[in-house]
């Protein structure tokens, strides 16, 4: 049995209105994760250590400045290289992050779609950053169309699995 899977978008152009990419620029450091269903309360869960401090800065690119990523040690001691994944580029008018995904097995029909939604907002300095999944595993979706353009075009029409509440504050 063979996996596909397919991955990233960063929704990144030159949109207007709301913060630019350098008003997020700083060190931050995670004071609070809370997650849980879609549905119910959000759970208070535990900062990972590798997790706990990172930094932000605009970084352009040839499709639009995107507020790039930089896990950290320590405060101030962060990699040289950001972290695509956990970057956002503007979308919407809005700071955002989406990662579509499909998983099926060559040959058979069904898939299982995903789509993650991350989006960056700051109030008085501090960052909030709202990760929400949703899925849904189509039995009935051929082979040939379990892809990421299938997973991204259905997007937030599928149920919600989770979500994720991460609050920052200026190191």
């Amino acid at each position: 049995m063979t996996t596909r899977i397919a991955a990233l978008l960063i929704g990144a152009c030159a949109c207007g209105g709301g913060e630019t990419a350098a008003d997020f620029e700083g060190d931050y450091e995670l004071v609070d994760q809370r997650s849980g269903s879609c549905e119910g309360p959000l759970e208070p869960q535990p900062i990972e250590p590798t997790d706990q401090f990172f930094r932000l800065r605009a970084e352009p690119r040839d499709d639009g400045t995107i507020v790039a990523y930089f896990p950290c040690v320590s405060p101030g001691e962060c990699v040289d290289t950001y972290d695509l994944f956990r970057s956002f580029g503007r979308a919407d008018g809005r700071w955002v992050t989406t990662i579509a995904t499909a998983i099926g097995m060559d040959g058979d029909d069904g898939c299982l779609l995903r789509f993650r939604h991350r989006e960056l907002t700051s109030a008085s300095g501090d960052l909030l950053i709202v990760d929400t999944v949703y899925e849904v595993m189509d039995p009935t979706l051929p082979a040939a169309e379990c892809d990421q353009g299938t997973a991204r075009e259905r997007g937030d029409t599928m149920p919600c699995v989770s979500l994720t509440e991460l609050s920052a504050e200026p190191r």
